[in-house]
């Protein structure tokens, strides 16, 4: 599977940060083959088309995809579970995953089942309403009349309560977003979150026409914009919910910890739950002597096994949507310390420690265990969280973020696709 992805996938070896007050680049490192050379595999930019054309494709029983269903009511019993589809058909199973991003309907039902069964299972901090400090118009667009936004570089804007980050992919397109501020301490119902319509990111981005947008400080973002020709603008979340299961029911992904996407950890964590989430059961089940190929599974081992993810999963989570907010600060400059950052720390930082910023704690990714889930070494420097002697978890949350280096945003594959590598067998059995 990881072939593919390098053929689609471009990989990106230069990250610049540019000042958008100045129209100058604030740093501008050169990022070689350090992907490859710390873990083994690239940093590359795909769509998320590509992505899921991939993953499709090496899906050998692909009946068991069932697509336009929309979940609109769960039930879970003492020895299942049911969930209607608005379509009016109903599936039986043994529990239910929801990793259906942040407008999750598995975490509704979800928190509405644990009202109604048993008040109180879902803590008061995860009902109390989540930050969103930041809304984001992402697009794509066509390579532009110039040709200035060159494939390989990683550009990231920043100004004051605004940052925007450019992505040259293959086939001419040009990925990109742009993140403006929102009023101050607001709180919203996660089943409640503030939508945006393309036009309001727009009308934002358009207050900065000569805003620079490649490494050159040549091509504006207004420029891309008259390329555009897929948009959109989305509220920017950020949280972690300490209770992310009710008896047959659990969420992972965006739908229980939803980081800042400045930091590309989005997809990579919520791929890290899954892996997370199957250790958890086969551990939990071989303790209790229960078989996985049973017909019921005992909701005793299903709780254990709930909790053995939750226990695993909470700290790392916390620390990276941590992170994610900080550095959204740093590009943003939403403090006069984030400023300082941005504008005369990084730039005097080590080409070396800014790559390691860039790359960030990829290595502490949580993969599938089991020799049937065992891949082929390949040559890094880097020893991933397996490969180290074992230690006390320890929070980095209280660590300064000086991650402002553009290529923090893409770096998910890096994890991500050694997760994949290694589920490839399990995907396409």
């Amino acid at each position: 599977m990881y072939p593919d992805f390098e053929e689609a996938g471009q990989r990106f070896t230069r990250s610049s940060a540019l000042d958008g007050s100045t129209s100058k680049p604030l740093a501008i490192v050169d990022l070689g083959d350090s992907s490859k050379e710390r873990f083994g595999y690239e940093s590359l930019i795909l769509g998320r088309y590509d992505t899921v054309a991939i993953l499709e494709k090496h899906i050998k029983q692909k009946e068991r995809l069932i697509p336009n269903k929309r979940a609109v009511e769960i039930e879970t019993l003492e020895d299942k579970v049911l969930v209607h589809c608005q379509d009016g058909s109903t599936y039986e199973g043994q529990i239910v995953v929801g990793a259906d991003g942040v407008h999750s309907a598995v975490r509704r039902e979800m928190w509405k089942a644990a009202e109604k069964l048993e008040p109180g299972a879902i803590p008061a901090e995860d009902l109390k309403g989540v930050r969103v400090d930041f809304a984001s118009l992402f697009g794509t667009a066509r390579q532009t009349d110039s040709g200035d936004v060159c494939r390989g570089d990683v550009i990231a804007t920043h100004l004051q309560d605004h940052n925007g980050m450019v992505f040259p992919a293959k086939d001419d397109r040009i990925f990109y977003f742009w993140h403006f501020k929102l009023p101050d301490n607001q709180l919203f119902s996660a089943n409640a979150l503030p939508r945006f319509t393309k036009e309001e990111g727009l009308a934002s981005l358009n207050k900065f026409p000569d805003l620079p947008a490649s490494t050159s400080c040549t091509t504006k973002f207004s420029d891309i914009i008259k390329n555009t020709f897929a948009s959109g603008t989305t509220a920017l979340p950020h949280y972690v919910f300490r209770k992310w299961s009710f008896r047959r029911i659990v969420i992972i992904g965006d739908a229980a910890h939803k980081p800042n996407p400045i930091t590309g950890q989005g997809g990579n964590n919520c791929i890290e739950s899954a892996a997370a989430l199957v250790n958890s059961i086969v551990r939990a089940f071989a303790a209790d002597g229960v078989l996985l190929q049973g017909a019921r599974w005992p909701a005793s081992s299903i709780t254990t096994a709930f909790h053995m993810l939750e226990m695993q999963r909470f700290n790392r989570v916390l620390d990276v949507v941590e992170g994610s907010r900080q550095a959204q600060s740093v590009y943003a400059w939403s403090t006069w310390k984030s400023r300082l950052t941005s504008r005369y720390i990084v730039p005097l930082l080590s080409t070396a420690t800014q790559v390691g910023k860039v790359y960030g704690d990829v290595a502490r990714g949580v993969k599938l265990a089991g020799k049937e889930w065992e891949i082929a070494p390949r040559p890094h420097t880097v020893p991933f969280e397996d490969e180290r002697p074992l230690r006390q978890e320890k929070s980095g949350r209280g660590d300064i973020t000086l991650a402002v280096s553009a290529g923090a945003a893409v770096i998910a594959v890096v994890v991500a696709t050694r997760h994949l590598w290694g589920a490839g067998k399990l995907i396409s059995e």
